[in-house]
């Protein structure tokens, strides 16, 4: 896998650092952008190869092909490099070690400052918001204090010339941004478009990522923080880990695993304190590449989330989701993964004896009982509008209406089997309403 024709290219209120990519698994090159307002383009160096380490490293294990970057690499990375090859060969066997061809870096840049921010990377989600607003308790003026919020397009967004949707999310992290004093970058990368290609998303590919648009900004900052997804007790093989995350840093930027001290439920319960996180928070993603879908509503993370909110008592407050959460859809949840399963066990030793609890309970109990029904309705549904973006994207607002249409109705079927297949007395509401947990 080789990189070539690094190059820094200014537009209209814009500079995007580009690369070509080649691999002997694909007939073209691949053009990889990292994109970031003029503003930061001192920043900005195509004698930097690091962001390249991270963002090709993954896809040249699962390739086997050696990789190949022209310019200096940091020699504290490339240190790191088979440590970190190491802890990937042991989550995934068909990853294997691969040599790095690179110059070493000797030394820093002097044509640029020395880099004295620090940065977190904010998508308005639970983690984000958890971390930043600790930060902001805990460091409200010194040398840990959180300077720039670093929103990406292209990370759980759909990359695109122009996202409604990222606007939006932009737009609301700017007002966040103002509300305690930090700037704001906005970021956007294709990456995702090329390391989807080989090698899974959630658990492998999405820390390099962060990485990778981390260390394009190497010469700004001097800390960034990642938002840990999960507690230090629940670790399994995932992307961003408290493991992995230091091992991207160099001699000029550390990267920090923050946050995993605390369950989902924990940072739920505490980021629903503030008025600015109910207003503004963000955690749908199945539907993410639709223009103008902020939360679906109907999703498992929108259903995990609005059931954390309800057992904060903050459902009612929070504007960006439904207040009323649907026990059909949560029966509908396929717990088909380790970080799913999780989730919805934390939820399930939350809840407590109220009505709406116990209903909820009893839904969310059925998913973690291994039924494969749902998890073969929710993949069929994820494929069809995958196929639905690439190749019709102008039907995607009418087909994410049939799709929640298609996933009400096939939860209402398998409700009605398990009544007709029980005898039990009573059964749970159709609808679970959310007031403050009793």
């Amino acid at each position: 896998m080789l990189v070539s024709d690094i190059r820094l290219v200014s537009t209209e209120g814009q500079c995007e650092l580009q690369a070509l990519v080649k691999s002997n698994a694909a007939r073209k090159s691949f053009l990889l952008r990292y994109r970031f307002p003029s503003a930061f383009e001192e920043f900005v160096s195509t004698e930097n190869g690091n962001p390249f380490l991270s963002a090709l490293l993954l896809p040249a294990m699962k390739l086997h092909e050696p990789l190949e970057i022209p310019v200096p690499v940091s020699s504290r990375l490339l240190r790191s490099v088979h440590e970190i090859q190491r802890i990937f060969e042991r989550w995934d066997p068909r990853l294997s070690e691969v040599q790095i061809k690179a110059p070493i870096r000797e030394k820093q840049y002097s044509e640029v400052p020395a880099a004295s921010s620090r940065g977190i990377f904010f998508s308005c989600g639970v983690d984000s918001f958890y971390s930043l607003l600790r930060n902001v308790q805990n460091h409200p003026a010194d040398e840990e204090a959180i300077t720039h919020l670093i929103v990406v397009h292209g990370f759980d967004t759909w990359f695109a010339k122009r996202s409604e949707l990222f606007e939006t999310i932009a737009g609301n992290t700017s007002r966040i941004a103002r509300e305690f004093g930090k700037k704001v970058i906005p970021a956007a990368t294709n990456l995702k478009d090329f390391g989807d290609r080989f090698v899974p998303w959630d658990s492998h590919y999405h820390g390099a990522f962060l990485a990778s648009v981390g260390l394009a900004l190497e010469n700004l900052f001097e800390k960034i923080y990642i938002a840990s997804s999960h507690n230090r007790d629940q670790l399994f093989p995932w992307g961003s880990h408290p493991i992995l995350d230091p091992l991207w840093s160099t001699e000029r930027l550390s990267f920090v695993h923050d946050g995993s001290e605390s369950l989902r439920i924990d940072k739920t319960r505490y980021i629903s304190q503030f008025p600015i996180a109910l207003q503004t928070l963000r955690v749908c993603n199945v539907r993410s590449y639709t223009r103008n879908v902020y939360n679906c509503g109907s999703c498992e993370k929108c259903l995990r989330t609005m059931i954390g909110l309800h057992v904060a008592g903050a459902l009612q407050k929070c504007t960006t989701l439904p207040h009323l959460i649907d026990v059909r859809l949560v029966r509908n949840i396929a717990v088909s993964t380790p970080n799913t399963r999780t989730f919805t066990e934390e939820l399930v030793n939350s809840l407590g004896s109220s009505e709406a609890d116990l209903a909820l309970r009893s839904a969310l109990e059925e998913g973690l009982s291994g039924d494969t029904g749902p998890m073969v309705r929710r993949r069929l549904l994820t494929i069809m509008t995958h196929l639905m973006v690439m190749y019709l994207p102008p039907l995607l607002p009418i087909w994410t209406r049939v799709q929640q249409a298609l996933t009400r109705q096939s939860a209402g079927t398998a409700t009605r089997k398990r009544v007709n297949r029980t005898s039990l007395n009573s059964r749970a509401p159709p609808i679970a309403g959310a007031p403050p947990n009793e």
